[in-house]
């Protein structure tokens, strides 16, 4: 049995994709906190807002260089998995949403679609030249089992 890995191309989508939707979240959580009126949730979500933006810059340190590589083509969400969760990520679906309503839609909608997809990425890369992603991919996992944990915690809390 023969295992299939990802080109240098694909693994550079997936990474420049990885790096929008971290990107978006990192966004999406830092207007809730300005929005928000609980001043705990003004801290986590500004806390957790800042975790992703770090995400987003890990991901897009890990993107190919090289002078005959230009990296925009790969700053594009173009898999299934990721335009549906830029699209669980738009305005229309948050804009209604207290404090509590944006950490429970998240956990409850995005943040799982999150972990399946970088699941899926690390399934795909070999563990001997794709190193730097994996760590990446293994640090965002735990960001988001973190998260999802700790929302949990706070959506049983009432």
């Amino acid at each position: 049995m023969s295992l299939s890995f990802l080109s240098l191309f694909e693994a550079a989508a997936l990474i420049g994709e990885a790096q929008l939707l971290e990107t978006r979240l990192f966004e999406v959580l830092g207007h809730s906190s300005t929005l928000a009126v609980d001043p705990e949730k003004v801290l986590l979500l500004s806390v957790v807002s800042r975790r992703h933006g770090n995400l987003a810059e890990s991901f897009g340190n890990r993107l190919p260089v090289s002078a005959s590589i230009p990296t925009q083509p790969f700053r594009a969400v173009v898999t299934p998995e990721g335009r549906a969760i830029l699209a669980s990520l738009d305005d229309e679906h948050l804009k209604d949403l207290d404090d509590n309503g944006v950490l429970f839609y998240l956990s409850g909608e995005v943040l799982p679609l999150l972990v399946r997809f970088y699941e899926d990425f690390f399934a795909s890369t070999s563990p001997t030249s794709d190193g730097p992603v994996r760590v990446v991919l293994d640090e965002a996992l735990a960001v988001l089992e973190d998260e999802l944990d700790l929302f949990g915690t706070l959506q049983s809390m009432g």
